[in-house]
């Protein structure tokens, strides 16, 4: 029996913080494994120990001084990897604006971006879930050391009555720690969403019909699965998250 475990990476728009991006897959255990080794295996060709989107974007770190026909063959490998081992993409931008709706709603808490985003994202992970005929809930991991650690443990839990689990994207030998390459495939979804978000005019939660994406979102909405924004028009969800808030969990 298939073992599901997404991979969440979140972000933060700076420097005004007028939203928040998270956004990863969801695949079997077993096919994370296969994911892992072909990952590893295709950074091994160019000497990269792990990839980030950010260093990578910036052509800072490992990948300076590489020409433009070397970047894209990566990234294009890389993707197609992804692709080749993902069931489903999952993706949720939210709106600084909507927090304030949000904590009218809860007066006595200051409910963070964070856990509105990974409440959202999981409990829409459940429902794929169940709509698919999973039996077991899902394992939902997050990287290791992000910000709002706490909060956001406790909202998924809250939400789908399970803890998240929290791991590094990369390898740090002098711990003993291998990293989650998951995280790093979804480290360039969230990216992408994030790079959208900030250079379109979105008008009620949909990008306008002329908008370029660019080649890595193109090449990643191949894969099933529709990121969405959470506004002010998101009435409907402040309900479902007001059940799941009230259940009473304490925020570290």
């Amino acid at each position: 029996m298939a073992i599901l475990t997404t991979a969440f990476d979140a972000s933060m728009e700076e420097p005004s913080k007028r939203f928040l991006v998270m956004a990863g897959f969801v695949s079997d255990a077993e096919t994370w494994k296969e994911f892992d080794s072909a990952w590893r295996a295709r950074l091994a060709d160019d000497g990269i120990p792990y990839f980030h989107m950010n260093p990578f974007a910036m052509r800072q770190l490992h990948f300076r001084g590489w020409s433009e026909d070397r970047r894209r063959e990566l990234l294009g490998d890389l993707l197609g990897i992804i692709s080749s081992n993902v069931y489903y993409k999952f993706g949720i931008v939210v709106e600084a604006e909507a927090m304030h709706d949000l904590r009218s709603i809860f007066k006595d808490r200051n409910i963070a971006m964070l856990e509105v985003a990974g409440s959202m994202m999981t409990i829409e992970v459940e429902q794929w879930r169940i709509r698919n005929n999973y039996r077991n809930p899902a394992e939902h991991v997050f990287e290791d050391g992000d910000f709002g650690k706490g909060r956001l443990c406790n909202a998924v839990k809250a939400a789908t009555g399970k803890t998240p689990s929290f791991r590094s994207k990369k390898d740090i030998p002098e711990q003993d720690i291998i990293g989650f390459t998951p995280l790093q495939a979804s480290d360039i979804l969230a990216y992408e969403i994030k790079k959208a978000v900030t250079h379109a005019s979105f008008a009620n939660g949909k990008v306008p019909r002329d908008y370029a994406f660019r080649f890595p979102y193109q090449e990643l909405n191949r894969i099933l699965g529709q990121p969405h924004m959470w506004n002010q028009n998101s009435s409907s969800d402040m309900a479902e998250l007001d059940r799941y808030f009230k259940a009473g969990v304490k925020v570290l």
